[in-house]
Formats: C-alpha cells, structure tokens, sequence
C-alpha cells in the first residue's frame, strides 16, 4: 500500500516579499548614499569659501601700518597681525598664547605665562 500527502506549496507572495524588502533596503541605502555625497560637496563648498574669506582677512590685516592685537577675557593674547609683530620686536609665536602685561617690549621683568 502506497500513500501520499502533497507538500504544502509556499505562497509566492512570501518569496517575493522577501525580494522586496530587499530592493526597499538597497534603494534606502542608495538614498542615504546619494544626501551625504550631496552634503559633502556642500560642506567641501564652504569650507572653500571660509578658506578664501579667512585669507582675505589675513591679508587685510597683514597689509595695515597699525598693530594689531587681540587679547581674550583672561588677557591671553590670541592673534597678532605683521605690523604688531615689527612693532614689538617678537615673533607671533612667542606672542600667542602668552599673558603678558603693557607695554609688549623686550623686557625681562616683565611678568609672562604661556597659556595654550
């Protein structure tokens, strides 16, 4: 005696489902892909922009006959232009970052700190 029982056939709606959320997954990752290539060419543009506004300033300042310095709320000298720098008689390097007291001289007694 021979029996038999057909396998239940799977719908094939579940096989394409599967696909599908697949193709759904790829097509968001391929979305994400394309909004952060476009962010980065927008960041990559201001930061050009920002590059070319800050050596504009730069250059302001470096061609001005007047010294300039900036000093922050702790007295800390933060930036220094050329013209200050030939006043002074110190280079910006031993003048940023540096608390000193008026007037910027070579003078030995006077007081500094280096703060970074």
């Amino acid at each position: 005696m021979l029996e038999t029982s057909a396998f239940r056939v799977r719908s094939p709606l579940l096989k394409s489902g599967l696909a599908w959320v697949v193709a759904g997954l790829t097509l968001a990752v391929l979305i994400t892909l394309v909004a952060l290539v476009r962010r980065d060419a927008r960041q990559a543009k201001v930061e050009r922009a920002l590059r070319a506004e800050t050596a504009f300033r730069r250059a302001m300042e470096d061609s001005l006959a007047t010294g300039l310095a900036v000093i922050d709320r702790l007295g800390v000298l933060r930036h220094v232009n050329a013209a200050f720098c030939q006043m002074t008689g110190w280079q910006e390097a031993d003048l940023v970052g540096t608390a000193r007291r008026f007037p910027f001289g070579r003078q030995d007694s006077l007081p500094s700190t280096r703060h970074r």
